[in-house]
């Protein structure tokens, strides 16, 4: 018997933490991907002047954005409750740019209060409504 044969990498505190890091950044790195498809999806939809197309995607582009920390928390049903609102915590920190970028462009690709209040203050709601969700389970 080796000093290797009764190793347990889940005894080591670490080991666990790492493996839901891992897990919160390809589960991050889909919901990036799904935006970057998206995004570009908008792109070619305006070039051809598809103009149907092209609000169907910049809707769900929208809703993406604004909802982008209460979507990776909803996507993961199988995670504990703690884990879920670790990961909603992350994604808000994430998809709090996305939000600038869709606020300005909102704008005509200018900054303008309307449509900054509008998108950054609909954004704050749901992360807020979603943390709050968490808070009364956590505590219930």
């Amino acid at each position: 018997m080796t000093a290797c044969d009764d190793f347990n990498p889940s005894s080591i505190g670490g080991f666990k933490e790492a493996q839901a890091w891992e897990s919160l950044m390809r589960h991050l790195l889909v919901h990036l991907g799904v935006f970057g498809a998206l995004f570009l999806t908008h792109i070619v939809a305006a070039s051809l002047n598809a103009s149907v197309a092209f609000h169907v995607v910049a809707i769900t582009v929208s809703v993406q954005v604004v909802l982008f920390g209460p979507l990776g928390a909803a996507t993961s049903p199988g995670l504990p409750l703690n884990q879920r609102r670790r990961r909603h915590r992350h994604y808000t920190v994430v998809g709090c740019p996305l939000a600038l970028g869709l606020a300005w462009a909102y704008g005509g690709m200018a900054w303008a209060a309307g449509p900054f209040v509008g998108v950054m203050g609909a954004w704050a709601v749901a992360h807020a409504a979603m943390e709050l969700q968490f808070s009364r389970r956590m505590n219930a």
